[in-house]
């Protein structure tokens, strides 16, 4: 089953150690699609005028902290690269992909190593609680402010309702300058949820939130209260 329309997607990501492996990746990213009316060829035209530098820049200030002093990531979390892909209705690469590489730039809050396989999910909501593409996830290495905000793992494997604003404020903005970067004179596109199920959903990010549980699995976020603080993405 195809999406409704085309769309780029945003990827950046790094390392995590030291671990036992010594080497954890991390990625997450964000889809950003236009109007349905636009074709494949109007995003194949938009492409050339994108700099997949500059959200590599974007990413990288994220992770250092730059924008939100009190949420910093440990400088064992890297950020080593991003990656815009061009995707046609049936998700496939329709163009060569643009690809920044850089060497790890280090969170900024000291040494703490970071727990494997635990991570920080940014959520965000179209705004409508009927059909489909209503909700999507963005999952991030924990900010070692999160543990030093938290009770975690003593009593309450939670951050704080501070640092869980923080986050979700500091990917808004990390959004708002991507979204910039993407956004063409000549295609505007916006920060999407898309479905494939039935005849495809596409519906643009309304709302955004973080909640305080440190984990990704699902058992566990069903049985903590995430307590998230949703806000306008606008």
């Amino acid at each position: 089953m195809p999406y409704d329309r085309p769309s780029f997607y945003v990827t950046f990501g790094g390392t995590l150690y030291p671990l036992a492996s010594q080497h954890e990746q991390w990625s997450t990213g964000c889809k950003f699609s236009s109007l349905e009316s636009q074709n494949l060829a109007d995003y194949v035209a938009a492409m050339p005028a994108i700099s997949i530098a500059d959200i590599l820049v974007d990413a990288t200030e994220l992770i250092k902290g730059t924008d939100f002093t009190g949420l910093m990531w440990s400088s064992h979390v890297t950020v080593d690269w991003a990656k815009l892909a061009l995707l046609d209705v049936d998700g496939r690469y329709a163009d060569s992909p643009k690809l920044a590489e850089q060497t790890g730039q280090v969170g900024t809050s000291g040494n703490a190593v970071m727990v494997p396989q635990l991570a920080a999910a940014v959520s965000t909501w179209s705004g409508s609680t009927f059909g489909k593409a209503n909700r999507g996830r963005s999952y991030l290495p924990c900010p070692a402010t999160f543990y030093t905000a938290s009770n975690f793992p003593n009593t309450d494997p939670r951050t704080s309702v501070a640092q869980a604003g923080l986050l979700r404020d500091a990917y808004r903005a990390f959004l708002h300058k991507v979204s910039g970067e993407v956004s063409t004179v000549g295609l505007t596109t916006y920060p999407a949820i898309m479905s494939k199920l039935g005849t495809g959903t596409t519906k643009y990010i309304q709302q955004i939130g973080c909640g305080r549980v440190i984990d990704t699995m699902r058992s566990r976020r069903a049985s903590l209260s995430e307590e998230p603080v949703w806000v306008s993405y606008l």
